[in-house]
């Protein structure tokens, strides 16, 4: 089994299929320090990533991140946009990555540090 950690977020300790609407996803729930530190949710292919990528811009408007890095030396594109969910106490970051025909897309649901609301 492949190893999904990600180091500034912990380590899964709980996997298993995750629904929001019609969309399906794969979730890590991972922990650090024996508490919960983000939720990473994993796309199956490119085109439920653009969907979600427009649903989270219908949601949420404009990311306050929104990074594009494109080629060399990796010749990859890589993809990085986090928006603000205050109501929720949550940052959501969309991340993809092309590297040829490999591909990778995923969402992180983590708390915003200092928010009165419990995040997560």
């Amino acid at each position: 089994m492949e190893d999904r950690s990600l180091p500034a977020y912990g380590k899964p300790l709980l996997s298993g299929p995750y629904k929001a609407g019609a969309e399906k996803f794969s979730a890590d729930y991972l922990f650090n320090s024996n508490k919960l530190s983000a939720v990473v949710l994993y796309m199956s292919d490119r085109e439920q990533a653009v969907r979600v990528n427009a649903q989270l811009r219908a949601q949420y408007g404009r990311p306050e991140l929104d990074d594009l890095d494109l080629g060399p030396p990796t010749y990859c594109t890589t993809e990085t946009r986090t928006w603000r969910d205050s109501e929720r106490g949550n940052l959501v970051t969309f991340r993809g990555r092309i590297c040829r025909a490999e591909t990778s897309q995923y969402l992180i649901y983590r708390p915003i540090v200092g928010s009165m609301k419990s995040g997560l």
